[in-house]
């Protein structure tokens, strides 16, 4: 749909109503479910820094999809879980098993062959 959207409208009018529409949705079940304590939060900074890397996240998504394939682009979006299993033991240090290994370098392949022009 955002692919035939971007025809028309740029990529913050699309990603603007998006928001809106999911913001409004999910306001509205956090207001209903647990009232304005819902709301609240003990990290603002880390909530802004959340949505700041949502929006850019969002912002080249949509501008792929209006400059590539629409297979290439849900196969580099499919790449991000390999990329951030693979940093998780550098930077989180959380272990990563070898069958997990295995796993990420089958899916990695099939990036690739999904993405290799020809």
């Amino acid at each position: 749909m955002v692919k035939q959207l971007l025809s028309t409208y740029a990529v913050l009018q699309i990603l603007l109503i998006r928001s809106l529409v999911s913001g409004t949705v999910l306001g509205t079940y956090i207001l209903c479910s647990r009232g304005l304590s819902g709301m609240r939060t003990a990290h603002p900074r880390l909530h802004a820094l959340r949505c700041a890397f949502v929006f850019f996240a969002f912002t080249s998504f949509y501008t792929a999809l209006g400059a590539l394939p629409l297979a290439d682009v849900v196969a580099l979006f499919g790449a991000a879980h390999i990329i951030i299993t693979a940093l998780s033991p550098p930077v989180r240090g959380e272990p990563v098993a070898a069958r997990r290994w295995f796993a990420l370098l089958v899916g990695f392949v099939g990036v690739v062959l999904i993405v290799t022009p020809g």
